[in-house]
């Protein structure tokens, strides 16, 4: 098996585990994360299993596939993802995998929280239009507050309906996020 663009370094300190230091030149076309020809890309996984800040893009997403929503969901509280290390929360998308029911009465609440004190990370609801939620398209939740998370913290969801509430089909989340160090 040819690795040359992986260099394995040992686990001591914070450094990265796995990096992809591949640059320009021959064989940079056999890079595993599909960087082509660049002069300086980096990618590094560090001890944790987490990217490692120092690899690159300091931004992360992580898909949080939920799965359906019934439309009577004022109790639900799902869990959504815990962070091992301190992270900033940059941005929160959602997208279902069918097209909403009419959302012009009924509608839904969704708001992520902090699990460390239940404060409001991000918050979003259905607009009032048919459907309510179009399929597979990535809808931005707004605007985040309360953004920072200890290691060891979690985000979670709270539903709210409006009227009957609307049923989310297929809901996934995608957290984008930085390291806080």
């Amino acid at each position: 098996m040819n690795v040359s663009n992986l260099k394995l370094v040992a686990p001591v300190g914070s450094g990265p585990v796995i990096r992809s230091d591949q640059g320009a030149g021959a064989g940079a076309d056999r890079d595993f994360i599909v960087f082509k020809k660049g002069g300086a890309e980096v990618f590094s996984v560090d001890k944790n299993g987490l990217p490692d800040p120092g690899g690159g893009d300091a931004k992360r997403k992580v898909p949080v596939p939920y799965g359906d929503v019934v439309a009577d969901s004022d109790l639900i509280e799902p869990f959504l993802n815990k962070f091992v290390k301190g992270v900033t929360i940059t941005g929160i998308k959602l997208a279902v995998d069918t097209a909403t029911a009419d959302g012009t009465t009924n509608r839904q609440t969704i708001t992520v929280k902090r699990g460390s004190d239940g404060a409001t990370v991000a918050e979003y609801q259905t607009p009032a239009e048919n459907p309510g939620l179009a399929q597979n398209i990535w809808t931005d939740m707004g605007a985040i507050t309360n953004a920072t998370l200890a290691a060891g913290d979690y985000l979670y969801a709270a539903f709210t309906k409006t009227a009957g509430g609307l049923a989310l089909s297929g809901l996934t989340f995608e957290i984008e996020y930085q390291h806080a160090e």
